[in-house]
């Protein structure tokens, strides 16, 4: 039985396409549990595989592909929404174990917080609220190539940054076997 730490790892050095490890990373997520330790780590463990990985590494990895997405001129709108997906369930397990941490011993609520203050960690749970605006992010040029120049398909810029973020149903709007237009009565 492989353990879920070499299947992430063979995610994320195997595959070039970032599609394919978006659904990879969909498909490791998907039907997974999240849990604590007692040392006040945050794991996802899933059926059919042998041991646990740590949330933060699937979240760091997230945040990397966020990056080469925004950084790519060639990125798909089924890449950007998959990403987006993938944002959604990581934080969802986030707020998931943050009840199970709220309601453990005293040891563990310490160590997590002690983990948690560090700044690796806090800059990772950081990193993935904003890795939604990087699946989201395009050029000013590739945004005015896919949207034209109607900016309330935008939410805005992101700071520091010559990206525009575009609204998530603007960019379902690209996938024509997913946008399904609304029937006025």
């Amino acid at each position: 039985m492989i353990s879920l730490q070499d299947h992430l790892n063979n995610i994320c050095n195997s595959s070039t396409n970032i599609q394919d490890k978006l659904n990879e990373i969909y498909w490791l997520t998907s039907m997974a549990q999240v849990s604590t330790t007692f040392l006040g780590s945050r794991v996802i463990t899933k059926d059919g595989f042998a041991g646990s990985v740590y949330l933060d590494d699937i979240a760091k990895r997230l945040v990397a592909l966020s990056k080469e997405v925004a950084n790519s001129p060639s990125s798909l709108p089924a890449e950007r929404i998959s990403g987006v997906g993938n944002v959604k369930t990581l934080k969802k397990f986030y707020v998931i174990s943050d009840g199970y941490i709220k309601n453990s011993n005293f040891i563990t609520r310490f160590l997590n917080r002690m983990r948690e203050l560090s700044i690796a960690s806090k800059s990772t749970r950081l990193d993935l609220k904003r890795a939604k605006y990087h699946f989201l992010a395009y050029s000013k040029a590739h945004f005015l190539k896919e949207f034209g120049d109607r900016m309330d398909n935008c939410y805005g810029r992101i700071q520091c940054s010559s990206k525009y973020v575009a609204k998530k149903s603007s960019v379902l709007r690209l996938i024509p076997s997913l946008w399904v237009p609304k029937v006025s009565s």
